[in-house]
């Protein structure tokens, strides 16, 4: 995830809604896991808040410092969700790359 962050994860930051990135940082320290390290600690409740409002499916824990998540396994119901919401995007990529491809060609061979 690391600074791909879900962009639509906002967190209420004294008063005015943030993107979770920009008052955070966010690493992956191995493939099971995420650290989110607050910049200011007094947001830590609020970014718990919003993780556990979101439709992420996931709950944080904290140690006064950070908050760690565990990203689970991924079941068969989440692969095959997955799946569908991935499937219409690579198709709207590679029609894209077609028409990039396609733009090169003409202005390689100059029309």
């Amino acid at each position: 995830m690391g600074q791909t962050a879900k962009p639509y994860l906002q967190v209420d930051y004294y008063g005015a809604i943030s993107p979770l990135r920009t008052i955070a940082g966010i690493s992956a320290p191995d493939a099971q896991s995420l650290v989110i390290q607050p910049y200011d600690i007094s947001a830590m409740q609020n970014i718990e808040k919003a993780i556990l409002k979101s439709d992420l499916g996931i709950t944080p824990s904290n140690d006064g410092k950070i908050i760690r998540i565990n990203i689970p396994a991924l079941t068969a119901v989440r692969k095959n969700h997955s799946f569908r919401f991935l499937t219409p995007c690579a198709g709207v990529a590679a029609a894209f790359l077609v028409w990039i491809f396609a733009r090169l060609l003409q202005q390689r061979h100059g029309q």
